[in-house]
């Protein structure tokens, strides 16, 4: 069992900076297979936030396959997102995280979309840090793709 606290902030040109903070509990049923519950808050500057519960199911093998179903019940929103991801170790102290991700979300917002990114991970001192980017695209009509960079940390206890 372990819990974890995590806060990411997406920097995107032209479009309003989203604060993600959020704290999971994960449980590994067996060596390969992990559950997770957990609560996050978007927070976005000169915008409404959004609160999420989510739920997971991860596998360890080949790509790391994820899915998590997540709930906004303020928004009356659903998301159902499936990803796949690969870990590399750098060093000791880094690594690179390459995923992708195919979600969809129903509802008011109603669209699909689709990522792919590079994540450095550092672990110093029982803190996580990571810096990524990542090109994201969805189905809504007048929206191009963007160019995500993120930062952030994740605390584990």
């Amino acid at each position: 069992m372990g819990v974890s606290l995590d806060s990411f902030t997406a920097l995107e040109a032209g479009q309003t900076n989203e604060l993600r903070t959020g704290v999971s509990v994960g449980y590994d049923v067996s060596e390969t297979i992990g559950l997770s519950v957990g609560y996050t808050n978007y927070d976005y500057q000169s915008a409404t936030s959004a609160d999420e519960i989510g739920f997971g199911v991860s596998v360890e093998t080949v790509l790391s396959p994820s899915v998590l179903y997540a709930t906004d019940s303020d928004n009356d929103s659903d998301v159902t997102e499936l990803s796949v991801c690969h870990e590399l170790s750098l060093s000791e102290q880094f690594g690179l995280t390459l995923c992708g991700s195919l979600g969809n979300v129903d509802a008011a917002a109603d669209y699909t979309y689709h990522s792919i990114g590079a994540t450095v991970t550092s672990s110093l001192g029982g803190a996580d840090t990571f810096a990524g980017v990542a090109l994201v695209d969805n189905d809504n009509a007048g929206s191009d793709s963007e160019t995500v960079f993120s930062v952030g940390l994740s605390l584990s206890f």
